[in-house]
Parts: structure tokens; sequence; C-alpha cells
């Protein structure tokens, strides 16, 4: 009953963080042109901006049900959860902004389609271990330094790709954080910050579905994936083991399907 709550608010969660990214790409994509000389000028367009502040708001609020959701879940079941929000986030792209073609369409059915998967294999997972401060360090620097080499590379699809590891990281440092590790509030703050620049700024240089869709990607394939690999959390049994691992890899796909249908249309 418990996990069965935990994946409940996940899924609340992913609701709250699907209508933050959408209502804030609304907004910022219309403002001034951000520029980094300029960060306090940048701030105040935002949060001057009432229709933004609702969207950000509802962000914290998602996170509040995301902290709700590990406390009572595995990450890694708690993150494919909430990354079923990629398929949220496209249908309030396709209700609110511009309307999604077939491809798209059908890329948020298969998003969904991976979140059911996983679903189906929650009664057989195994437990978190502990983690050593020294690999969760590494892992979130790790991340925060690839994000920076992304952002050198592309200031547009790297900004959204750098949001998402640098929320992807933080997220494993919540996770150690609220497993006995305090002191990795710090790392959590550090890489949540960045995250906020990074996608604000990519939100001003591409459509809703790439710069969001893609942050979304990379902020629920790192924790995914250190669940697994760093907290050992591994389904008990062969179906269930097929069935989780299947259903991540179809959420993956269908988000990565999503961030390429709408690239394609953005620049043609």
């Amino acid at each position: 009953m418990k996990l069965i709550a935990g994946l409940i608010v996940a899924l609340v969660a992913g609701i709250c963080f699907s209508y933050s990214y959408v209502g804030q790409h609304l907004v910022a994509a219309n403002l001034e042109r951000f520029d980094l000389r300029r960060p306090f000028v940048n701030l105040r367009q935002l949060v001057t901006n009432f229709r933004w502040m609702v969207a950000w708001l509802s962000g914290w609020v998602g996170w509040g049900f995301y902290i709700l959701a590990l406390a009572l879940a595995p990450l890694s079941l708690v993150q494919a959860i909430t990354a079923g929000g990629i398929g949220m986030l496209a249908l309030g792209s396709h209700f609110f902004v511009t309307p999604l073609r077939v491809l798209e369409r059908r890329a948020a059915y298969v998003a969904t389609a991976g979140l059911v998967l996983v679903a189906t294999s929650v009664r057989a997972h195994g437990q978190s271990h502990p983690v050593s401060l020294h690999a969760l360090e590494f892992t979130v620097i790790t991340g925060l330094g690839i994000a920076l080499l992304c952002v050198l590379v592309s200031r547009r699809i790297g900004l959204a790709i750098a949001s998402g590891i640098c929320y992807g990281v933080g997220d494993v440092a919540t996770k150690g954080a609220f497993s006995g590790v305090p002191i990795l509030i710090v790392f959590v703050i550090a890489a949540y910050v960045a995250g906020f620049a990074t996608l604000q700024f990519a939100f001003q240089r591409s459509s809703l579905l790439v710069s969001g869709g893609l942050s979304f990607l990379f902020s629920n394939v790192i924790p995914l994936a250190c669940g697994v690999l760093l907290f050992g959390e591994r389904p008990q049994g062969t179906a269930a083991t097929v069935l989780r691992y299947s259903g991540f890899v179809v959420v993956i796909l269908g988000a990565v399907a999503i961030s390429t249908t709408a690239g394609s249309k953005e620049s043609s």
C-alpha cells in the first residue's frame, strides 16, 4: 500500500511538472531576449509576470510531491512514473500551444505505454541499498561538468540537455540527502539553480517540445539509471525484470520521438 501511494503521488508530481514546463515556456518564449550579462534583469522579467509565477510555483508543488514519493517508493520507480509526464507535456502543448502532428501524438502514446509497463512490475521491486557520499558527489559533479560542456557546444539544444542533466543529478542528490546524507543539500541547490537558469534560456531558443522535451528526457533518464546502478533498485523475478526495463526503454523512446518529431517540424 505504501508503494502504491508513492507511485500515485509521483504521478501527481509529474502532472505538476508538466504544467510548470508548459506555463513557463508560454511566458519565457515571448519575453525580451535574456542576456547572460544581466541576470537580475532577466529574473525580474520572470518574477513580475503572474502567469510565469503560477507555473513556476506549480513546479515547486510538484517537487514537494516528488520528495514525498521518494519517501514512499524507490527512486527508479518514482522517476519512471514522473517520466510519464512527457506524454502529459505533449498533451499540454497540443491543447495550449500548437496542435500535435500524428507522429507526435503517437510518440506520446508510446511514452504512456512505457509507463503502463513499469506500473505492472511495481509489486516485484527490490529494496534500495545505501550509497557512499563519494559516489553521489562524483555523480553530481560529473553531471554538472557534462552540462557545462553541452552549453559550450550548443546554445540551443545544449541548453535544453544541460537543464535536464542538472535536474537529473539534482534528483539523485535529493534521494541521497533524504536517505541520510544531508550534506548533499548543497549539491541539490547548486544543481537545481543551474537547471532553472539553463531551462529558461532554452525556452527562448526552441519550441516547448524541444526545450522541455529534451530537458524532461535527461532529467528522468539519469535518476532511472542511478536508481538501478547506484541504489541497486532491481526488480525481483524474470517477468518483472523484463516488464520494468522494457518500460524504461519505451518511456525513453517515446520521449526521444516527441523531441525529434518536434525538432524536425521546427527546422522545416
